[in-house]
Parts: structure tokens; sequence; C-alpha cells
């Protein structure tokens, strides 16, 4: 799921007069931080996810996932090419994105993958192709 929050005076950084978080999330709906300490949420619906995509703006880090599902992450069927949701790091032109969290695989991932487009800036949505 492709997930843009618009923003305005204070919710920017630094502080400008608008601007769009953007972020990608497979978390399924009845996940919760419980579910994923226990087993990864297995057995809450299965992985939001449904086509291939990358989110990009300039001089912010791109996303990238795409599948196919399958179990390399637990059994809620996650997109095996999404990046590391156990990462430590964020993806940018210079770190290989498959070795980084690309997107929300569970509630509170740290660091959080999602980024900032600046006001003026264009947010590029590109679906892929299939794995």
């Amino acid at each position: 799921m492709v997930e843009t929050n618009f923003g305005a005076n204070g919710s920017c950084y630094p502080s400008m007069s608008s601007c769009v978080w953007y972020d990608i999330s497979v978390i399924p709906s009845s996940c919760t931080d419980q579910a994923w300490a226990a087993n990864q949420c297995a057995n809450t619906g299965g992985a939001s996810y449904n086509l291939p995509v990358a989110l990009a703006c300039k001089n912010g880090p791109t996303y990238t996932c795409r599948g196919p599902t399958g179990n390399q992450f637990g059994s809620a069927m996650y997109p095996s090419n999404c990046g590391n949701p156990n990462a430590a790091c964020v993806p940018t032109n210079s770190t290989p994105a498959p070795a980084c969290d690309n997107a929300y695989f569970h509630p509170t991932p740290v660091p959080s993958p999602n980024a900032e487009c600046q006001v003026g800036q264009t947010l590029f949505i590109t679906f892929l192709p299939g794995p």
C-alpha cells in the first residue's frame, strides 16, 4: 500500500509551508506489536501487498517493494523482495535497497521507512513489472 501524508507548517522538516511524507506499508490490517513479536503477524489476514511499486523524491530515498509473496519473514506472506524488515538502515542511492528496510512490515520498525518530499518537488510513484 502506498501511503502519503500531506503536511503543513510544523509537520515538515525543515520548517516549510507544505510537504508530502511517503512510505510503503505491507502490514496486515489486524497486526499489532504483540502479534509481530509473537509470530510476525501470522494468521492476521496476510500482507497488504498488491503490485510491485517504487516511491522516490529528489534528494530522498527510493523505496522499492516487489514480490513474489512468500514465507521468508513468517507466514503472513510478506513480499520477499521488499527489503529486510529487521534491517538497521533505510535505502539511499549508495546503500543497496534489498539489505534495508523499504516498507512497514510491522507497526513500529526502526528506523521508520518513510521520507519527505519537500514543497515544489515531485513524488514519483512507479508501478514496476513483476518479479
